[in-house]
């Protein structure tokens, strides 16, 4: 995991339901993995894991912490030890998975409100960078990713994003 510095924007957090999350990943060997759930409710917080293997992607629904049902698995073709660009967006309950510009899954999800968001690695070694999270801007869609993130910066879009990094 590769991270220099990440700016965050310093608000409370807000509960999305139309939202992109995408990076860049450079998989090297194992499984790495996107988080997607929420931290203020009563529930296990992490609702959703979308595992990333070189051939393989599933996504998983987490009911707790040792209770993990597989929901759908995808055929994704990951070139090791190549930048490809991840792009998850959820939409009137629909998730969808890009890697590499190419739909790898699609369906409906169970809940309507994310707010966490995280990478995880298993037994794997991996790069991550321009990483980013954006959510509804004033009603009117998905905002654009933003120029550039600074702690001061305002406006709707929650965003999350290291400093590019060579290679």
């Amino acid at each position: 995991l590769e991270f220099r510095r990440v700016l965050f924007r310093s608000k409370p957090e807000v509960p999305m339901t139309e939202l992109v999350y995408e990076l860049d990943l450079q998989l090297q060997q194992g499984t790495t993995g996107l988080i997607l759930g929420n931290n203020y409710h009563k529930d296990y917080p992490y609702y959703y894991l979308i595992e990333i293997a070189r051939d393989a992607v599933l996504l998983k629904r987490a009911l707790s912490a040792s209770q993990i049902e597989s929901v759908l698995q995808s055929y994704a073709d990951l070139p090791l030890g190549q930048w490809v660009h991840l792009r998850v967006a959820i939409s009137d309950r629909v998730l969808r998975l890009s890697v590499g510009g190419r739909e790898v899954l699609s369906t409906v999800v169970d809940r309507e409100r994310f707010s966490l968001f995280g990478l995880y690695l298993y037994r794997a070694k991996a790069r991550f960078r321009n990483l980013y999270v954006r959510g509804e801007d004033a009603g009117h869609g998905l905002s654009s990713p933003p120029a550039s993130t600074s702690p001061a910066a305002g406006g709707p879009a929650t965003s999350v994003r290291p400093p590019a990094t060579n290679g």
